[in-house]
């Protein structure tokens, strides 16, 4: 349990010390590039955090530890702590001037059409044929009890 504790102390910390060291240019590029994938990356929020909850399963916690957690971790997972996290991503990876520049492409016309087609990407059924291959295959993999589990054709 105490492992569980650590682990999950050390990841609320690590998340507030994102905004060390981090230009404002590259929070204003976080806030340009989260701005164009928040609602995805809300609607990806509750499978990030069943991932979680299993993690701290698995390492001892109990159930309602696990629950707690996650719940702790949903409100620290707030849009203000991604544009952090982006914003420190950027200022590790790229100069002010190339966080300049692609600032500038991004809100140019061109830029904002990227950005438009980066997370039309990701729409449903863009990813259906991925989805559909994924599916069969796993059912080819399967015993006939687990194929009746997920409904195989």
């Amino acid at each position: 349990m105490k492992n569980v504790l650590l682990l999950m102390t050390g990841m609320l910390l690590s998340i507030s010390s994102y905004s060390q060291n981090v230009t404002y240019e590259a929070v204003k590029l976080a806030e340009l590039l989260l701005n164009q994938s928040w609602e995805q990356q809300i609607k990806n929020m509750p499978v990030i955090l069943t991932g979680f909850k299993s993690q701290i399963r698995q390492a001892g916690a109990t159930e309602k530890a696990s629950n707690i957690f996650a719940d702790e971790l949903a409100q620290a997972m707030n849009k203000d702590q991604f544009i952090n996290i982006y914003a420190h991503v950027i200022s590790l990876n790229l100069t002010q001037d190339e966080t300049v520049q692609l600032d500038k492409f991004l809100r140019s016309d061109i830029g904002r059409k990227f950005l438009t087609l980066s997370n039309d990407v990701v729409l449903p059924v863009h990813l259906e044929p991925i989805k559909d291959r994924a599916y069969k295959n796993t059912c080819a993999k399967l015993d006939e009890i687990d194929r009746t589990s997920i409904r195989c054709r």
